[in-house]
């Protein structure tokens, strides 16, 4: 039975989500209204992507400062990188982000396609423009970051057990790019996230692996514009089964490292 207090941190969990929501329409309707006036940021649909993701970031950042919560200051925040038996757990969980991240965009290409809201030219014109670049590949994992882990993961800790905590704001994540296409992979990246959040107590191995992944993607996209599969970007099946290979026998030994340091939080 879920008490009257567990209750008010599920509900401000959802609250954090429910105002990303709102900075991101708002940040929208920002770059219509310049559209309407004469700005040039609607001459494409990059630049409208640009200006609505920019002034979402504004928005969203503006309440953070205002209403984040209380004990979430900034040395709450870096410490992952100060201590070392933190900075060892960050550099862990950074190091397992790099297989983990190829196998499963490498496993969602062998699933049937999922339909693509966005569309991949779409993004590619959002890469190209420096500010959009800078906005997908750092700007928005830090926020993204900021929120998720920060409020949601962090809100839901506090009502649940940590396991639980971390599937649901993973699956919220997920579900919150409104993307089917990047569900699965968002979705396992959010464990991911969300466990280093929990081990290390810091946002700083969230936030490296968030910035890592995006910015992997960003290159991928802008180095092969027609197809941005692994495979492709690999050179071929063989070469993409091999790298695999690879990266399980380096994801295995970096597990047994994780295990021998122990799952009790930092």
């Amino acid at each position: 039975m879920i008490s009257g207090k567990d209750f008010t941190k599920i509900l401000w969990a959802f609250f954090f989500v429910c105002i990303f929501f709102f900075c991101q329409g708002l940040g929208g309707l920002v770059a219509l209204l310049l559209g309407m006036n004469g700005f040039p940021v609607e001459a494409t649909l990059a630049s409208a992507l640009v200006a609505a993701n920019i002034s979402g970031i504004l928005f969203f950042l503006a309440y953070w400062l205002i209403a984040r919560p209380a004990d979430l200051t900034w040395n709450a925040v870096e410490r992952g990188c100060r201590q070392g038996r933190l900075i060892y757990r960050s550099g862990l969980c950074v190091l397992m982000a790099m297989p983990m991240i190829y196998l499963v965009n490498l496993l969602q290409e062998l699933l049937p396609d999922l339909p693509d809201w966005v569309g991949n030219q779409n993004m590619i014109g959002l890469m190209r423009h420096p500010v959009g670049l800078a906005v997908v590949a750092v700007v928005g994992p830090i926020c993204e970051e900021l929120l998720f882990r920060g409020g949601v993961q962090r809100s839901l800790h506090r009502a649940f057990s940590p396991s639980v905590a971390i599937v649901c704001s993973a699956l919220i994540f997920s579900i919150v790019h409104l993307n089917p296409v990047q569900v699965p992979a968002a979705f396992v990246l959010g464990l991911l996230l969300g466990f280093s959040y929990w081990w290390t107590g810091s946002l700083i191995a969230p936030i490296c692996i968030h910035v890592v992944n995006n910015s992997v993607a960003c290159m991928m996209t802008l180095l092969s514009p027609d197809d941005d599969s692994l495979v492709h970007f690999i050179g071929g099946p063989t070469n993409a089964g091999i790298t695999a290979l690879v990266c399980v026998f380096f994801l295995l030994i970096l597990l047994h490292a994780v295990q021998k340091e122990g799952f009790k939080r930092a």
